[in-house]
């Protein structure tokens, strides 16, 4: 199910979706992200970086342990780390009070925007996104991503505008 899914996504691309023809109730695409690895957070970092805190390697990290010294734990060597570990340290993990790694926020909400954008079109702009994360997304996790229009309207300037309401649906209904 999973692999049939990705074989049928894919972007709009170029070809216009006309405001004039969508209608509230209309699905979005749907899209399946997952089973969640390690290695799909790894690749995120390499796209996205590693955003305010700046983890880096060695002598980078060693100044960046200075500057934020309460960001960095010490593993059970002694030597100090970031308590990013969580994302992909499963015994870091659980030391948290999880059962084991997950994934980042933010990762999620780029998931969003690509349904968005590739529901869209090319030609649409995607100018504001409300999200909300209320669970968990586990290693191993699936997330199914879907969701609808429920408004259609003139926004200010008179700027043809879509809303449309996503959400995520795990493999055990959450």
């Amino acid at each position: 199910e999973i692999d049939a899914r990705y074989a049928a996504e894919g972007p709009r691309g170029a070809e216009p979706r006309w405001w004039e023809d969508v209608e509230v109730g209309d699905e979005i695409t749907p899209m399946v992200k997952g089973p969640l690895t390690v290695t799909d957070m790894v690749c995120w970092h390499v796209g996205m970086g590693m955003g305010m805190y700046n983890v880096a390697p060695l002598r980078l990290g060693y100044k960046n342990r200075r500057r934020i010294p309460r960001f960095y734990h010490r593993d059970e060597l002694g030597v100090p780390d970031v308590m990013q570990r969580v994302h992909w340290d499963p015994a870091f993990a659980r030391k948290s009070g999880n059962p084991t790694t997950f994934d980042y926020g933010r990762m999620r909400e780029t998931w969003l925007i690509h349904a968005c954008t590739d529901w869209m079109g090319d030609d649409a702009w995607l100018w504001r996104l409300r999200v909300e994360f209320r669970k968990f997304n586990y290693v191993g996790d699936v997330q199914w991503i879907e969701g609808e229009v429920t408004r259609r309207y003139l926004a200010e300037g008179g700027r043809p505008a879509v809303d449309v309401d996503l959400r995520c649906r795990n493999q055990r209904g959450e």
